[in-house]
């Protein structure tokens, strides 16, 4: 369906000259905004109305700032009419007061939202041509620079179409399909999720790993493997972050953590965190370390491999 345009943007959408810049507003699941726009100057662009009052008040424009990129640079995206995923890449350079290598690396900007707006960059107050709304799918960067991968909304209402069964569990531990209270006990009297704890100081090379020293001694090794640790200090950059756990040594309490992309543990070392124990997905885990085999999502007795390869004996 064709976009209608109002009396301002009519007379600008029918000139032979057209002065288009893109702008972009990113929004982070935190719900932090960041808007950029691909021209050298500031654009102040009106992305809607307010609505004022009674409906006989009118509305109110609103207005956006878009301030200028540093390097960001978009590929050209190709439109399809109907339900298809238009998808195209935006990249740029990581910046000290914008998007920063601490929040790439602790994976802020995952699953963020993305809308663009083409707009008349001499008369941005009458409004965009076009809106499209992305997400991001995928996010990397590397010597200084970052680059994102954006696809259509319309690639989140694809509907999977029935179940992956497999040996082992499909669930994550404490949904609604496992069934386990996070705020419990395990099998050995072991807090599921910690109280907020401290971390303690590491000497050498500590890019992906801490000690948690108040930790209890009742925890044995691998109980945090594949749970996750939260940050809680709001003085630090690495507040609210949720990153996964890789390994606990329980012989020096130590923390290691899953990361892709390693950063200097050292801003957090006056952090305070809350550790959430983990699950393997194998059915003797879920027996023995949260006696709930009973909603195992599983089917640790499908035949495998060999099954299929095995060749009937020859009669004799």
């Amino acid at each position: 369906m064709a976009k209608s345009f109002d009396p301002p943007q009519s007379s600008l959408n029918k000139a032979r000259v057209h002065r288009y810049s893109r702008c972009w507003r990113i929004t982070r699941p935190d719900g932090t905004n960041f808007d950029f726009t691909d021209h050298p100057n500031s654009l102040k662009v009106r992305t809607g109305e307010t609505a004022v009052g009674s409906a006989l008040e009118g509305v109110t424009p609103s207005y956006v700032t878009f301030n200028p990129s540093d390097g960001l640079d978009a590929s050209a995206a190709e439109f399809s009419d109907g339900l298809v995923s238009n998808d195209f890449e935006v990249q740029g350079i990581v910046s000290s007061g914008k998007i920063t290598e601490e929040d790439l690396r602790g994976g802020r900007f995952d699953n963020s939202e993305v809308t663009e707006y083409l707009v008349d960059w001499r008369y941005p107050w009458n409004g965009y041509f076009e809106k499209n709304t992305y997400l991001v799918l995928n996010l990397a960067f590397s010597n200084r620079g970052w680059r994102a991968d954006l696809v259509s909304k319309v690639k989140s209402q694809e509907k999977k179409v029935g179940l992956h069964w497999t040996r082992n569990c499909r669930h994550i531990l404490g949904d609604s399909g496992c069934g386990v209270n996070l705020g419990s006990n395990n099998q050995s009297g072991n807090a599921i999720t910690t109280g907020t704890l401290s971390i303690s100081a590491v000497a050498g090379d500590n890019r992906s790993w801490f000690k948690v020293s108040s930790l209890s001694s009742g925890y044995a090794n691998n109980d945090f493997n594949y749970g996750f640790v939260e940050f809680k200090n709001a003085s630090s950059k690495l507040k609210d972050l949720k990153l996964e756990i890789l390994d606990y040594v329980a012989s020096t309490r130590q923390v290691i953590l899953c990361l892709p992309t390693p950063f200097d543990m050292n801003d957090g070392l006056t952090d305070t965190v809350v550790l959430v124990q983990g699950c393997d997905k194998r059915r003797t885990i879920c027996t023995s370390k949260y006696n709930n085999f009973v909603k195992f999502g599983g089917f640790p007795y499908i035949p495998g491999d060999d099954k299929v390869r095995i060749v009937p004996d020859a009669p004799e």
